[in-house]
């Protein structure tokens, strides 16, 4: 064989393990760590996933944990827990107590909180778990969101002589803050999905029409994109570019669920009846899961009732194809475990769905074994 055949044959062996690494880099190392694609056909019939118990007291705030292998999440009397996702293990993360607990907000990085307190006006304090330093917020500070960066909060700053009634940006420890809007609206609940906008709506009621609008950060130009709607409540998707809302009649009755894009458009009903906070969506921006309860008392003013306690649902849990609105049901409550699911999480790969059970305040999960 020739000096030039051989040098032919090296460089063509080189040329080929040189590509071969670029798609491996490319392709097939980046999807060795994303998060599992779950296929969008999914099971036919019903399946009977097992349902364990996490928390061993009553628990706020579940969230996934820093190194996306735990869930971390708050006793209703103060101390801070991490339990891997099968509740086998449980570790501390601070014993402290913490009177008059009633919410905890984690920042999407899971290194700071903000917490609410019990108290006229409720107290609000923001506390940094990299510096260990608590700050208590304004108290003209009503709803507000963390920023998908982690690094700044959007809020709705009304003082009670009302001569101030703003949209503010501030960090997370209230400084360095600035209004973005001003409004007439009382009552607002303020969401921060996505980096380029800032949604306000109404506080949800079945009995008062709330719309959504939504401000641009940096420039302040605002829109509205629903109107009118009672019982109106709002969850966004992962990507920002989708919505599901729900729609009450008059009355508060007749609750349904819609899916529409997130300037309001293309809307679709889903098929069946269920609120807003017992849904989450998964990673994909399609699928998303849902506590749907058994039965809807046709007497009760949704979300009023629900929300002061004064209707009871029992809960079985779905997954919905959102384009198709293919829905199976994954678990069910039954005499022996019976749920009403809030605060719906999912793991990282998409194996876990974490819930809170607001029957007896546990946090409970499903190994999603399909």
């Amino acid at each position: 064989m020739t000096t030039k055949k051989i040098f032919i044959i090296i460089l063509v062996l080189f040329l080929l393990t040189s590509g071969a690494l670029v798609v491996y880099n490319l392709f097939l190392k980046n999807a060795n760590n994303a998060p599992a694609k779950r296929d969008v056909s999914f099971p036919q019939g019903e399946l009977n996933l097992k349902i364990n118990q996490i928390s061993k007291e009553k628990a706020l705030a579940p969230v996934i944990g820093e190194d996306n292998k735990t869930i971390k999440y708050y006793y209703q009397s103060g101390p801070v827990y991490s339990s891997s996702f099968d509740g086998s293990t449980q570790d501390v993360i601070s014993e402290n107590k913490l009177p008059g607990l009633l919410e905890v907000a984690w920042s999407p990085d899971r290194k700071k909180v903000i917490g609410v307190f019990q108290g006229a006006p409720e107290k609000k304090y923001c506390y940094d778990y990299e510096t260990k330093k608590s700050t208590l917020l304004n108290e003209s500070i009503e709803s507000l969101a963390w920023a998908p960066s982690s690094d700044k909060i959007a809020y709705h700053y009304i003082t009670a002589d009302n001569k101030y009634d703003n949209i503010n940006i501030a960090d997370p420890d209230g400084s360095n803050w600035h209004a973005i809007f001003q409004t007439r609206l009382t009552n607002l609940i303020v969401k921060w999905p996505s980096a380029d906008k800032i949604y306000i709506f109404d506080k949800p009621s079945g009995l008062t029409q709330g719309s959504l609008y939504t401000i641009d950060p940096e420039s302040g130009n605002f829109a509205k994109i629903l109107t009118d709607i009672y019982g109106l409540n709002i969850s966004w998707s992962p990507d920002g570019q989708k919505i599901l809302y729900t729609a009450t009649d008059a009355k508060g009755k007749n609750l349904k669920l819609y899916i529409a894009a997130a300037d309001g458009s293309q809307q679709k009903e889903m098929p069946f009846q269920t609120l807003i906070e017992k849904c989450v969506w998964e990673a994909d921006s399609q699928t998303v899961f849902c506590a749907v309860p058994q039965q809807f008392s046709q007497y009760a003013v949704w979300p009023d009732d629900y929300d002061l306690n004064r209707v009871a649902v029992t809960d079985d849990m779905y997954i919905i194809n959102t384009a198709t609105l293919q829905k199976t049901k994954i678990a069910g409550s039954s005499a022996a475990q019976s749920f009403d699911a809030q605060n719906l999480i999912l793991a990282p790969n998409n194996d876990y769905l974490f819930f809170v059970n607001t029957k007896d305040g546990m946090i409970y999960s499903l190994k999603l074994e399909f």
